[in-house]
């Protein structure tokens, strides 16, 4: 019994010379077990933010790039034939030079609205091209694209 009580007295001999040895260590070993202990869990939480942002992004661009695998419709093409106002669309010479300006003519909002109406396009435009053949324009809003190419037949 004498052994058994002679060994908890020397752990707590030695314990208590350890606490004593901690209390006279140096101010700035203590700063530095502060400092990597900080710096231990700062990156834990950047990591897990991290890996929590991956995450996010990777599903969504999967579900926004694929909406066919999850139950979305794909990509649809429709042609139609039809006209409009030939007024909409007035070409103008450049002076001096015999050159057309094709977009100095164009009602863009009258063009545009009325394919909105006779084709429940929505969204809006986000570019309104005039060239020598044809126009283009795309209709753009969230989730949506609609791309519409008219092709024309100038005349001088």
């Amino acid at each position: 019994m004498n052994t058994a009580n002679a060994s908890p007295t020397a752990t707590k001999n030695e314990s208590s010379d350890s606490e004593q040895a901690d209390s006279n260590a140096r101010p700035g070993k203590r700063l530095t077990i502060r400092f990597f202990g900080l710096i231990r869990w700062l990156h834990i939480y950047l990591s897990m933010f991290g890996f929590a942002t991956i995450l996010f992004f990777s599903v969504t661009g999967i579900t926004l790039n694929h909406p066919t695998w999850f139950g979305g419709v794909g990509e649809r093409t429709e042609h139609f034939s039809g006209e409009f106002d030939a007024t909409w669309v007035r070409l103008k010479e450049s002076a001096g030079s015999d050159l057309i300006d094709s977009d100095a003519g164009v009602d863009r909002l009258r063009i545009a609205e009325h394919l909105r109406k006779t084709h429940t396009l929505h969204g809006s435009v986000a570019d309104f091209r005039v060239d020598d053949e044809e126009i283009s324009i795309a209709f753009e809003g969230p989730a949506y694209a609609a791309d519409v190419v008219i092709g024309t037949v100038w005349s001088r």
